[in-house]
């Protein structure tokens, strides 16, 4: 197998996020598998030096190209690469870049895939159809939030054609939508997480997109991106004042008290909660803000480390005595913070993988985390395949606070902490399993089907995890299996005891039933896609089977009840629009 990896930025040439990171670790992954290159912009502050020049230049839309090769990955040079993103023309030079990729692939040969990233080169996916390519040609989408949208004359600069200008192709909103076209003209297209592949289907989190993805979502898959577990380990992590394992722990403390000193910070025998990222909404540094006055008056210290267009609500949190801000990026300092801290936040209000909660875990933090995208595929306080942590549901300030309270009460049990520390330490999300679902990925041939309307079949249904967070959470109850069975108005289900069955119309309790009697056996062996029973709900409207979907996508929302005041110890859901 041939591949051709297309990406705007890879470690350690370019990088302004994390598609740079995803793309070195990746691709060297994938080439113990198969022959790869990749193909990037020559970004005028790189240094080229040791690269090989090849004897190969070309003109695209008014660009001149020339090629550099540095191991296996090509580099386009142009006048355009002087800068990266962020500018009004990112949409024009991206699209020109996709051109000159589209000629340096004609001079390479035939590939078996050829691998997009995100809107930058989704232009490629309509050009390379446009050319009757044999390869299959792959989209990843880090982030669905960033599209490369721009004015309708781009169908005439590039010679894109006016049929084109259509609602199911570039048209968005009377503009050209880059993403959208390489999710329409892909083969196939996967986003950096399973959970996050739901949730792009729904209307929260599908920007715009929803009946673009509902159309193709045949051929969408969700794979989580890993780490390198040979740059992210506190063993031989040059950036550590004192390298550690998960044998000699104890010698983190050698760095938290390095820590401390840095940040003026007293006191090492209490929790250290750490944050690294962007300061943005995106990823819920404003919750941190807004609950200031209440880290202040716990026995912990606090570190932040980051920048972004919220600076200026962070950087006065160093008024209080026990948090830190430290306002840009410092690699070094952002090791010692991983490898110094107990307890790691990432509040984000959505994040398609997230990293930070795999890196926190290999230096033997704990994380607390919202419960969204790649957040709830990794983090979870009870399942062993998972990194221990804290979930909560997103923007949710006392349960927020309740997972803050309980992560202090954990590091009081410090035998439990220590061990729990240490199995993070132990978890592997490796490049290697990544690239080996990738490579499955790439195999398989997705068929659209279509199902009659009088046909009811079992289907997932598009509510995402993070919809599950509620009262019942913050009391640590693990949710099992329920069926619901429905009648003419939604359905308040309760869970109590040890009963898994429990049947409610409109307020009012019909049955509950233990999993093993007569009703529960008839439930679980109708119809036979419910015999995964630790994942599944099934949905009944009158006896009739309407719908079959992983418990965990299941909305829950806690709402009290008299008629169910007098049950205790039970969960509460809501399912309904």
């Amino acid at each position: 197998m041939r591949i051709a990896f297309i990406t705007s930025e890879i470690m350690p040439y370019s990088k302004t996020g994390g598609l740079a990171d995803v793309s070195k670790g990746l691709t060297n992954a994938l080439k113990n598998y198969t022959d790869l290159i990749c193909i990037t912009p020559l970004y005028s502050n790189i240094d080229t030096s040791n690269f090989e020049k090849l004897n190969l230049e070309f003109d695209v839309y008014g660009e001149r190209f020339s090629v550099f090769k540095d191991k296996h990955i090509y580099f386009l040079k142009a006048d355009i690469f002087d800068r990266i993103y962020g500018y009004e023309d990112d949409e024009i030079r991206f699209s020109k870049f996709c051109f000159g990729v589209l000629e340096l692939l004609n001079h390479l040969g035939d590939f078996d895939i050829i691998h997009l990233n995100d809107w930058q080169t989704s232009l490629l996916a309509f050009l390379l159809k446009r050319k009757n390519t044999k390869a299959e040609v792959i989209l990843t989408i880090h982030n669905l939030a960033y599209q490369g949208i721009t004015n309708k004359d781009f169908i005439d600069m590039f010679n894109l054609g006016w049929e084109n200008f259509t609602f199911d192709k570039f048209e968005f909103y009377d503009r050209v939508n880059l993403l959208k076209s390489g999710i329409v003209f892909c083969d196939k297209f996967n986003t950096v997480s399973k959970e996050y592949a739901k949730e792009i289907q729904t209307p929260t989190f599908s920007e715009g997109l929803g009946s673009v993805i509902s159309e193709h979502s045949y051929k969408l898959t969700g794979i989580l991106n890993g780490i390198d577990y040979n740059d992210f380990n506190p063993e031989i992590d040059r950036h550590l004042i004192k390298n550690y394992t998960y044998e000699t722990i104890h010698n983190k403390g050698f760095n938290k008290n390095i820590i401390l000193k840095y940040f003026n910070l007293e006191n090492n025998d209490v929790p250290l909660f750490a944050f690294i990222g962007r300061f943005t909404n995106q990823k819920g540094i404003d919750l941190i803000v807004n609950n200031a006055e209440f880290f202040s008056s716990l026995n912990i210290n606090f570190v932040i480390l980051g920048d972004g267009e919220l600076s200026h609500i962070v950087e006065p949190l160093n008024k209080y005595k026990n948090i830190r801000v430290y306002t840009g990026y410092n690699e070094s300092l952002a090791r010692m913070i991983y490898a110094s801290s107990d307890f790691f936040v990432m509040p984000s209000v959505f994040e398609p993988c997230g990293l930070g909660q795999m890196i926190s875990a290999s230096y033997g933090c704990i994380p607390i985390v919202s419960s969204v995208g790649g957040l709830i595929d990794t983090v979870d306080e009870y399942k062993n395949d998972k990194i221990y942590g804290f979930r909560f549901f997103v923007n949710h300030y006392d349960m927020f606070k309740q997972k803050i309270l309980e992560a202090i009460e954990l590091y009081k049990d410090k035998d439990t902490f220590i061990n729990k520390s240490k199995e993070n330490m132990k978890k592997r999300f490796s490049w290697d399993k990544s690239a080996k679902k990738y490579l499955e990925f790439y195999k398989t041939k997705p068929q659209k089907t279509v199902t009659k309307s009088a046909e009811i079949k079992p289907q997932e249904h598009d509510i995402p995890s993070y919809y599950i967070e509620n009262r019942a959470h913050a009391m640590n109850v693990n949710p099992e299996l329920i069926f619901v069975y429905w009648n003419v108005e939604p359905a308040l289900i309760k869970k109590y005891n040890n009963l898994k069955i429990a049947v409610i119309d409109s307020n009012k309790i019909i049955f509950a039933h233990d999993i093993a009697s007569p009703y529960g056996e008839y439930f679980l062996n109708y119809p036979n896609g419910m015999k995964k029973l630790e994942a599944r709900i099934g949905i009944f409207d009158g006896g009739r089977f309407v719908d079959i979907i992983e418990r965990e996508r299941f909305l829950f929302k806690f709402k009290e009840s008299a008629e169910i005041a007098d049950i205790t110890e039970f969960e509460g859901a809501y399912y309904g629009s």
